[in-house]
C-alpha cells in the first residue's frame, strides 16, 4: 500500500502516518478531560481528529461526531451543526429513550424524525433547528445537550477550526457562547469535546478578556514529524514509487524543509518529485536541488504558502501598526538565522512611535502563537520554519 502523503487534504486510512503517540494521549485523556489540540495549519491536526473519530466510532458504547466549523459565524449556526450531527447519529437514533425525550422537547425533531434519511428533509430540519435557536438559543441548546448526555453511551463531539468560528462572532456572541460551552462541559459529564484550530484560540479569547472560560481544557500540542519518522516516510515513498533512494536524498529533503518536519511540507516535496519522475526525469541530487529552488520556491509552488502572508493582512489578527511591524520584522528574520530581540524592539519602536514594551511582547506572542516565529533559549528570534523563511525572503523580503 503506497503512502504518498496527500497535499492539502487530511490524511486518512493508510495515508495516516505515525500519530500513535498523539492519538493514544487524546484517547486516554478523554476518559476525564475535554481536549484542546494546539497546532498550526498543515501540521496534520485534522487528520488526527478524523483518526480519533474513526477509532471512537468503532466502539458500540460511544457516540462520536465530527464538525468542521470554519465558515460559521454565530452561536445559533454552530449549535445547529452540533445538534444536526448528534440527531443524525445512527447510535443515537436507536436509543428510544433519548429520541422520545427529544421528540417531546423539540417540535422540529418530532415533525421530521421519520424522514431523517432524506437529503432534502435533512436540509429542512437544519433550517428548522436554526430558526428555533434564533431565540433563547442558550437554554434550548443546553436542554438538548442534557438529553443527549443522559444516554448510557459516552458522547464525543469533535470540532475542527473552532477558533475561526469564534473569531467570526461579535464579542457579545462569543462571550455568550463560551459561557454556554463551559456550562455544558462543567455540568454534563457524559459529553466530552475535542476542539482544535489553525489559529491561536488564546489570542481570540483574550481579546474579550475571558480566558477563564477555556482554562479547563487539557491541551495536547501537535508537533511535526521527528527526524526518524520523516526519513522513514521519505524512504518508504521512494521504495514504493520504485525510485532510487540514497540516504543523502532524505537528508537533503529534510535540510530544505528544516525542523520541525511539517507533514504538509514533506508532502509538497514528495509530490513535486513524483511530478518530475512522471515526466521521465531521473532522481539525482541536482534534480532535488532544482525541485526545491525552482519548483517549490518558484512561482509554481507559491500557492502552497500564500496563506501565511494573507493572515497578516487580516485586520482582526494584526490591526494597523501591528501588521506593519510584523511584516518588517519577518523581512529581517528572513535574512538571518537568528535575529537579536533588541533589534526587533527597535523595529517596533521606530514603526509604532512608542516605547510600549508590553505591546511589543504581545506582538511577539501573537507571531509565535500563529507559528511565524520562535524564540531561542536566549530570547532572540528566528523563523518557525526554514522553508517558510526561504519563501518569505524570496517573495516578501528586501
Amino acid at each position: 500500500m503506497k503512502i504518498m502523503l496527500p497535499v492539502g487534504s487530511p490524511a486518512t486510512g493508510n495515508d495516516f502516518i505515525d500519530r500513535e503517540i498523539e492519538t493514544r494521549l487524546i484517547l486516554d485523556y478523554l476518559d476525564k478531560d475535554h481536549i484542546l489540540l494546539i497546532a498550526p495549519r498543515r501540521y496534520g491536526k485534522t487528520s488526527i481528529m478524523k483518526k480519533i473519530e474513526r477509532t471512537l466510532s468503532e466502539s458500540d458504547d460511544i457516540i462520536c461526531i465530527f464538525l468542521e466549523v470554519e465558515d460559521i459565524s454565530t452561536p445559533s449556526k454552530l449549535l445547529t451543526e452540533m445538534i444536526s450531527g448528534l440527531i443524525s447519529s445512527e447510535k443515537l437514533k436507536k436509543t428510544t429513550k433519548i429520541t422520545t425525550k427529544i421528540k417531546d422537547g423539540f417540535h422540529w425533531f418530532r415533525d421530521n424524525f421519520e424522514s431523517l434519511e432524506s437529503v432534502v428533509l435533512k436540509a429542512q430540519l437544519r433550517h428548522d433547528i436554526e430558526s428555533d435557536l434564533q431565540e433563547e438559543w442558550d437554554n434550548k441548546a443546553y436542554q438538548m445537550m442534557k438529553i443527549v448526555g443522559s444516554t448510557s453511551n459516552k458522547v464525543i463531539i469533535i470540532i475542527d477550526e473552532f477558533p475561526y468560528a469564534l473569531k467570526k462572532m461579535d464579542s457579545k456572541d462569543m462571550e455568550a457562547f463560551l459561557s454556554w460551552f463551559r456550562k455544558v462541559r462543567m455540568t454534563i459529564p457524559n459529553v466530552k469535546f475535542v476542539v482544535g484550530g489553525s489559529v491561536s484560540i488564546d489570542n481570540i479569547v483574550d481579546s474579550i478578556g475571558e480566558s477563564k472560560l477555556i482554562n479547563d481544557f487539557k491541551r495536547v500540542k501537535i508537533s511535526g514529524f521527528n527526524k526518524t519518522v520523516a526519513l522513514s516516510v521519505i524512504q518508504r515513498t521512494f521504495e514504493e514509487e520504485n525510485w532510487d533512494y540514497r540516504p543523502a536524498y532524505g537528508e537533503y529533503i529534510l535540510e530544505c524543509i528544516g525542523e520541525p518536519y511539517i507533514p504538509y511540507f514533506l508532502a509538497i516535496f514528495l509530490s513535486a518529485i513524483k511530478d518530475e519522475t512522471t515526466q521521465g526525469e531521473e532522481i539525482s541530487s541536482d534534480l532535488l536541488r532544482t525541485i526545491y529552488e525552482t519548483t517549490i520556491l518558484g512561482s509554481e509552488g507559491k500557492h502552497h504558502f500564500i496563506h501565511y502572508k494573507q493572515r497578516l493582512n487580516t485586520v482582526t489578527d494584526y490591526p494597523g501598526i501591528q501588521r506593519k511591524v510584523a511584516k518588517n520584522l519577518l523581512d529581517q528574520l528572513s535574512q538571518v538565522d537568528v535575529y537579536p530581540r533588541s533589534l526587533a524592539y527597535e523595529i517596533y519602536r521606530n514603526e509604532s512611535g512608542t516605547d510600549d514594551h508590553d505591546e511589543f511582547c504581545s506582538l511577539l506572542a501573537d507571531l509565535a502563537h500563529d507559528y511565524y516565529i520562535v524564540e531561542t533559549p536566549d530570547g532572540d528570534l528566528k523563523f518557525h520554519s526554514k522553508l517558510l523563511k526561504d519563501w518569505w525572503r524570496i517573495y516578501h523580503g528586501y
